[in-house]
């Protein structure tokens, strides 16, 4: 048991020592916009959700949950 858990430790080691790097500023820059993105998605959902509560007898009430329902699912409704 113990000379798995040493394989397995070895390789994990010799696994980071060739594919561990720093991240390039590009790398990072598209980590930001990813994370204002996902932040913009969860915003707009909630809003969508807000509306249609605050005004549940309004046409559009169901609109806006569909637009949230489809934000939720990872593509945007026109």
């Amino acid at each position: 048991m113990l000379k798995i858990a040493a394989i397995f430790t070895a390789a994990a080691i010799a696994l980071c020592a060739t594919g561990c790097k720093e991240q390039s500023e590009a790398e990072k820059k598209e980590l930001e916009r990813e994370k204002l993105r996902q932040f913009k998605r969860e915003s707009a959902i909630k809003a969508y959700k807000q509306l249609a509560e605050k005004f549940p007898d309004d046409p559009r009430a169901q609109e806006a949950l569909a637009k949230a329902k489809a934000l939720e699912a990872g593509r945007p409704k026109k």
